[in-house]
């Protein structure tokens, strides 16, 4: 292995060795391939990015105007206030959904219970169609499940015993 002193002397003694004119034109490219480098490698990327930050401050400054003039536009609007849900009218709709898809047993029971509020007591049902019929009424009538007590139901595969609150949330 040679050190790099050893390196450095032999490059002087090369270079010494050139004549003027091959040393005039190392340097020359030397020179000319550092100012493609800076060119192409730093100065042009530079211009590049500021050119797509240009453009994205003028879309942003445009959708900040556009908002400024929607949120003026809501302060205008007057107040209102949205009535909770008549829930206990969605009783027989329930009702009969629960019939349809199975999960009615003979001791089951949909009732109101306060305002915007509906408990619902099945003794069997099929925990998957339960779990996509909570879901169908969450996206059909914007209630969620406010409580749920649910319990494996005895001598039935799959089946489920519930006790379940529901609460209107308003339409989704």
């Amino acid at each position: 292995m040679t050190t790099l002193q050893e390196q450095i002397g032999r490059c002087k003694t090369a270079w010494n060795g050139l004549l003027p004119r091959q040393r005039k034109v190392l340097t020359g490219g030397a020179i000319s391939l550092a100012l493609i480098l800076v060119v192409f490698g730093v100065l042009l990327p530079a211009l590049a990015w500021q050119s797509a930050l240009n453009r994205d401050l003028a879309r942003l400054r445009g959708d900040l105007a556009s908002m400024r003039g929607l949120a003026a536009q809501a302060k205008s609007l007057p107040a209102k206030s949205v009535a909770a849900p008549d829930v206990a009218a969605l009783v027989p709709e329930l009702q009969t959904d629960l019939a349809r898809l199975r999960l009615a047993q003979a001791a089951q029971a949909v009732r109101a219970e306060g305002p915007g509020r509906l408990a619902v007591t099945l003794k069997s049902a099929d925990f998957d169609a339960l779990l996509g019929w909570l879901e169908q009424v969450q996206s059909r009538h914007g209630l969620r499940v406010a409580s749920a007590r649910i319990a494996r139901a005895e001598g039935v595969a799959g089946a489920v015993r519930a006790d379940l609150v529901l609460e209107g949330g308003g339409r989704p």
